[in-house]
């Protein structure tokens, strides 16, 4: 879907959208600036590959119930900020590849730890800017131990 521009599910009528989607990929759409989506509780994997960052920042905050998110070649992502890392407290899978863009994780590790307590698996491949994890060094030595 190489020319999709907009996705909006917001008919005016107050139902919830696809009650039982669990899964969503969006790949390969380059031109998709504009995602407005109403809440999909059930939603628990996202794949987002060959976006943009706006489509990452609106589909992150679909669900609270996000258990897995990969991303790969996703355009204008220097760092996970506030508005995208906010929505991530249940995500227990992490996969970031092939993001030429990525300098940092995230802006500050202790606001990482607080946010991503629920993170198993952090993998990050392909992402040949990355300067460290986070924007921001921070000693978590006594944060850990806590």
């Amino acid at each position: 879907m190489q020319n999709w521009k907009e996705w909006s599910t917001s008919g005016g009528e107050k139902c919830e959208t696809f009650p039982c989607l669990r899964e969503i990929s969006i790949v390969n759409c380059p031109k998709l600036d504009v995602v407005a989506i109403d809440s999909i509780q059930s939603l628990q994997v996202l794949h987002v590959l060959g976006c943009s960052i706006v489509v990452l920042k609106s589909m992150v905050g679909v669900s609270s119930s996000l258990l897995s998110l990969k991303m790969k070649n996703v355009k204008g992502l220097t760092c996970l900020h506030g508005e995208v890392i906010e929505h991530l407290g249940a995500v227990e899978y992490l996969k970031i590849s092939s993001c030429s863009e990525l300098k940092y994780l995230w802006e500050s590790e202790v606001d990482a730890c607080e946010i991503l307590k629920s993170l198993q698996e952090l993998e990050i491949s392909e992402c040949e800017e990355i300067i460290s994890l986070g924007e921001k060094e921070v000693h978590l030595g006594n944060l850990l131990q806590k």
